[in-house]
């Protein structure tokens, strides 16, 4: 049937069940009425065999766009190509595309695992498993736009928020997502990444926090022989950090055999200065270890085993850690973190005179200096002992006042 294809006759051409038949433009194009489509098509001879080439449905796909499209296909018949085989290929390497749940795969893989220490993956896991896959996860890679990505860092920020959160999560989401298609950019997965422009939807300001006096009591006074065996663990833990002055995480992860008590060491091998990092033990550090490990009814590789089967780490989580400060400050003083605790035993060093630079090598922060990251592998043992036997004995004291 040859008729002038328009909107009009479109709509008005209908098939009976079972029934079909077509229509062709003078221009080439024609569409195949059916009983429950109307698909455009064009017909052409290449190497003396006639091929078929499907151009969209309508009304899905407008005529203009067909038109086009059909401009397209003779345009690629021109240069000699076979533009059906084309679109076949073109359509089964896109069936074949990676989704987000493969780029997430590849990303802890490829990237994390060989780049960020365990406790930074687990959390980049975390994320993954809460937040992208259950969003995005069966997308194909090629298909996520900005908006995508913007809909759920901001969908994920009010979520959080609702919860009574303050959204700092889905700025960690916005930092991952960004890192992930970055790194599909760099293996050809994508020619441009559409991670780019994101809002960080919370705000985040540098804390100044340090404990009192009076809260850093009240915390060693929670240690009472009235307090449940999981619930001392996790306060030893904390004090830990506030003795040590080391990060939440590494004192989570905390190993018997990286405990050296001859010597009175702790040796921290994933670091997030990228280092081993050796931490002489003051007395009281020592005790706090022993009170832990002596409390473990079952002997574990950790100071701080998980409870029961844990799916995130066998050890105490950092995040655990972070919702117990927040718990205990309600009834130690004003709010304040786990971090805060660390902040507390450095600034507290360097009231008590140590140099800021060996304070610096107590926190094992990152050099900055060429010398320092390439050159200088001092440990400063004896000066970082100095400075945590006196921190040590100084909350000793704030315990008998």
């Amino acid at each position: 049937m040859a008729k002038k294809l328009t909107d009009i006759v479109l709509k008005d051409a209908k098939a009976n069940p079972g029934q079909r038949y077509d229509i062709h433009d003078a221009s080439g194009l024609s569409v195949r009425i059916g009983a429950k489509a109307k698909n455009f098509f064009w017909r052409y001879r290449k190497d003396g065999k006639q091929r078929r080439m499907v151009l969209g449905s309508y009304p899905a796909t407008s005529l203009a766009e067909a038109r086009q499209r059909l401009a397209e296909a003779r345009a690629q018949f021109a240069e000699g190509k076979d533009p059906a085989l084309t679109q076949r290929e073109t359509k089964r390497a896109y069936n074949e595309a990676e989704t987000v749940a493969d780029l997430t795969h590849a990303y802890l893989q490829r990237w994390a695992k060989a780049k960020k220490k365990a406790s930074s993956v687990a959390e980049d896991e975390r994320l993954i498993r809460t937040m992208v896959l259950p969003a995005i996860g069966d997308m194909k890679v090629v298909d996520v736009t900005r908006r995508t990505l913007a809909d759920l860092i901001a969908k994920e920020y009010a979520r959080i928020v609702a919860n009574g959160g303050k959204g700092v999560s889905a700025n960690r989401l916005r930092s991952l997502l960004s890192k992930m298609f970055m790194c599909a950019l760099k293996w050809g997965w994508i020619e441009t990444t559409p991670a780019v422009a994101l809002d960080a939807p919370a705000v985040e300001t540098a804390k100044d926090r340090t404990l009192t006096d009076e809260e850093i009591r009240g915390l060693f006074e929670l240690l009472q022989p009235t307090v449940r065996e999981m619930e001392e663990r996790t306060v030893i833990a904390l004090l830990l950090i506030l003795v040590t002055g080391q990060r939440p995480g590494e004192i989570a992860a905390m190993r018997r055999d990286a405990i050296d008590e001859n010597q009175g060491i702790w040796t921290i091998g994933d670091t997030k200065a990228g280092r081993p990092h050796v931490v002489p033990l003051s007395p009281l550090a020592a005790d706090l270890i022993n009170r832990a490990c002596e409390s473990q009814s079952d002997p574990s590789p950790f100071v701080f085993p998980a409870r029961g089967k844990a799916r995130r780490a066998p050890h105490i989580h950092s995040q655990s850690l972070s919702h117990a400060a927040t718990r205990l400050s309600k009834q130690v003083g004003e709010r304040w973190s786990a971090h805060d605790l660390r902040r507390t035993a450095l600034t507290g060093m360097a009231r008590l005179g140590v140099d800021r630079f060996i304070v610096s090598r107590v926190a094992n922060h990152a050099d900055r200096d060429v010398t320092g990251q390439h050159y200088d592998r001092h440990d400063y043992m004896e000066k970082k002992r100095e400075a945590l036997d006196g921190w040590g004995a100084g909350l000793r004291q704030k315990q008998i006042d």
